[in-house]
C-alpha cells in the first residue's frame, strides 16, 4: 500500500511538471508572437479589397500581400493552405498583389491571376502558380489557367491582351505602399501584423490566440 501511494505521489508530480510545462510553453510562445507583430487599426480596410479565399464571415481573415515569382510566397502559400485545412471555414484568405521589381514574371503571373479570378477561378490559379513556380515565364500563362481550371482561354487571352487586371493591382500597390509594405510575403492576421519571416507556426500560434479572445 506504501509503495501504492509513493507511485501515486510520483505520477501525480510528474503531470503536474508536464501541465506547467505546457502552460509556460504556450505563455513563451504567445508573448513570443507578440512581440513579433504590430497593431494594425485599419485593418478591416485592408481586407475588403483583392482576391478572397473563404467565406466572408470568417472570424479570421490573413491578408498576404504577394508577388507570385517569390520563392518566400511559395512556402507561405502551401502554409496558408495548411491553416485553411486546419480551421475551415473560420479562416478566410485575402490575396493582395506586390509584384517586386526585381522578379519579371511576377507582373504577367498577376495580370493573369486577375483573369483567372474573372472566371472564377483565383484560387485554383493562385495555387497553381505557387506550386508551378519554377515554370513562370517558361509555360505559357494560358497553360497555367487552363491547369487551375479556366475553360474560356480565348476570354481569358483577351482579357491579358487589354491588361484588365491592371487597375486592380495598382489598388493594391497602393494599399501596400501607404501601410509601407516593402516585402514579399506580408502578412496580417486580422488586426496583428506579422513584422518578421511570417512561419507556418507563428501564423498559427496567432489564429489560435484570436480565437481564443473572441470565444471569451
Amino acid at each position: 500500500m506504501r509503495q501504492e501511494r509513493i507511485l501515486n505521489a510520483v505520477l501525480l508530480c510528474a503531470a503536474i511538471v508536464t501541465v506547467t510545462s505546457s502552460y509556460q510553453l504556450v505563455r513563451r510562445n504567445w508573448r513570443r508572437s507578440v512581440t513579433e507583430t504590430v497593431i494594425t487599426p485599419s485593418w478591416r480596410a485592408i481586407s475588403t479589397a483583392g482576391e478572397r479565399i473563404g467565406p466572408a464571415a470568417a472570424p479570421i481573415t490573413i491578408v498576404e500581400f504577394g508577388d507570385f515569382q517569390c520563392p518566400y510566397c511559395a512556402r507561405t502559400a502551401s502554409d496558408l493552405r495548411s491553416i485553411r485545412t486546419k480551421y475551415g471555414d473560420r479562416v478566410a484568405v485575402v490575396f493582395r498583389h506586390f509584384p517586386l521589381n526585381q522578379h519579371p514574371e511576377a507582373v504577367p503571373a498577376a495580370e493573369a491571376a486577375e483573369c483567372a479570378a474573372a472566371q472564377g477561378h483565383f484560387e485554383e490559379f493562385y495555387n497553381r502558380a505557387y506550386e508551378q513556380q519554377r515554370y513562370l515565364g517558361e509555360r505559357s500563362l494560358t497553360w497555367f489557367a487552363s491547369s487551375a481550371g479556366v475553360t474560356d482561354t480565348a476570354r481569358f487571352q483577351a482579357c491579358l491582351a487589354v491588361h484588365e487586371g491592371q487597375p486592380a493591382i495598382l489598388r493594391d500597390i497602393a494599399s501596400a505602399e501607404s501601410l509601407s509594405v516593402t516585402s514579399t510575403p506580408t502578412v496580417f492576421v486580422n488586426d496583428r501584423r506579422i513584422i518578421v519571416a511570417p512561419t507556418m507556426r507563428l501564423m498559427d500560434s496567432l489564429v489560435e490566440a484570436t480565437l481564443r479572445r473572441r470565444n471569451k
